[in-house]
């Protein structure tokens, strides 16, 4: 079956979904190093996009990296993925990483590039049963980052916490005995 929305964008080009190529040295494959949005599209039209670019924005100023597009270069991105969807009801993501430099480093690298990627898909209909009987919900404790023990490669915690300090001193070693 056919991919419904088949283009993406990719560090300033709109191609086929399926000939996008990202360096497995990025810093988003090896360290978890950005950020993503996702923007829900009603009836054609961006819903809450200054808000959302906002958060953005704001996620890619949390973890030190320069915002790579104004709002109106994200919203042409935007924009034209949602034409290219052809879809009244999409989803647009998009995600930022640090970019791809030559060696696996905790450290910042200086004067790389940004990897920007985005794509939309349809927004997936809930179900009629859905819709009349609403979905159960649950409320657990976040543990995305203290679970040490396990080796994620969502490094990003370790890669804003390198930078910190003038020495720049190695990893501690957390309670799990290992290098976090």
């Amino acid at each position: 079956m056919a991919d419904p929305y088949p283009d993406c964008y990719l560090n300033g080009s709109y191609l086929p979904l399926a000939e996008a190529r990202i360096s497995p040295l990025d810093r988003g494959f090896l360290f978890a190093d950005g950020v993503y949005e996702v923007v829900p599209v009603h009836r054609g039209r961006p819903f809450r996009l200054r808000e959302h670019l906002r958060r953005l924005d704001d996620s890619l100023n949390a973890i030190r990296l320069e915002p790579p597009m104004d709002q109106a270069a994200w919203l042409a991105v935007i924009e034209t993925l949602v034409r290219r969807g052809r879809g009244l009801e999409q989803l647009v993501y998009m995600q930022v990483t640090r970019g791809a430099e030559r060696t696996r480093n905790h450290l910042f690298p200086a004067k790389v590039a940004p990897t920007v990627f985005a794509y939309s898909s349809p927004f997936p209909e809930p179900s009629r049963e859905t819709l009349e009987r609403g979905l159960e919900g649950s409320v657990l404790e976040d543990t995305r980052w203290a679970r040490c023990d396990i080796k994620s490669i969502a490094l990003l915690a370790n890669v804003l916490l390198r930078q910190q300090g003038p020495t720049r001193a190695p990893a501690r070693h957390c309670s799990c005995g290992t290098a976090c």
